[in-house]
C-alpha cells in the first residue's frame, strides 16, 4: 500500500528564489525496510520523474507546482502497484 503524505507548497519558494529547476522523485518499497529491519537486504525503489525547468518553476505559483508534483508522484505510485 503506498500512502503519500501531504506536500506543502512553500518548499517550492526556496526553488524559485534561488532559481533552480525541480527535479519530482518518488520513492518506492520503504515500507519493506522497517519489516525486513538488519535481517534481510530490501531493495528500495527511487524513480525519477520529471524536472520542471528553472523557467517554468519561475512562471507557476507554488500551488501550481504543489498540484502538478503531487499528481505526477500518485499517478506513477498506482501504476507502480
Amino acid at each position: 500500500e503506498c500512502v503519500l503524505l501531504p506536500c506543502h507548497n512553500g518548499v517550492f519558494k526556496i526553488a524559485q528564489k534561488a532559481n533552480a529547476p525541480i527535479v519530482i522523485c518518488a520513492v518506492r518499497e520503504t515500507g519493506k525496510v522497517h519489516k525486513n529491519a538488519v535481517w534481510k537486504r530490501t531493495h528500495v525503489y527511487l524513480d525519477f520523474l520529471e524536472v520542471i525547468s528553472k523557467e517554468s518553476v519561475q512562471s507557476m505559483r507554488t500551488v501550481e507546482i504543489g498540484t502538478k508534483t503531487k499528481e505526477l508522484i500518485e499517478n506513477h505510485l498506482q501504476k507502480k502497484e
